[in-house]
């Protein structure tokens, strides 16, 4: 319940702020270790889903593109339309941010299309 959605809050705050400080190294070992959780927790959520979304593009910053893209990718044909609208969004978000040397065009393309077939 709450008390769940809060400590999740707290937990995308200590990664965000951890993302924005640690070394490169170690802030992709995080992407590698809770990227996935990450998306899967917080895009569903309501409460969470700017953060998630905010930790996501600060993990693709630091160089968490090749986790990170292809779970978003994936998320694009979610069952739940409002989690795949979210993912499309996030990808968009990173690629006008990060442009096509770290948001790959030729995966994001053919996903995209799929997610307009679902």
């Amino acid at each position: 319940g709450d008390a769940h959605i809060a400590a999740l809050e707290k937990a995308l705050a200590l990664a965000d702020m951890f993302l924005t400080g640690a070394p490169l190294s170690a802030a992709r070992s995080l992407v590698d270790l809770a990227g996935e959780q990450v998306l899967v927790k917080g895009l569903p959520s309501p409460r969470l889903a700017a953060r998630a979304q905010e930790v996501m593009l600060t993990m693709i910053e630091a160089g968490g593109a090749p986790t990170l893209l292809p779970l978003l990718i994936a998320g694009m044909s979610h069952k739940v339309p409002k989690v795949a609208g979210l993912c499309v969004e996030t990808v968009l978000a990173a690629l006008e941010a990060f442009g096509p040397g770290v948001i790959d065009p030729a995966l994001v393309l053919p996903a995209s299309a799929a997610a307009f077939d679902s």
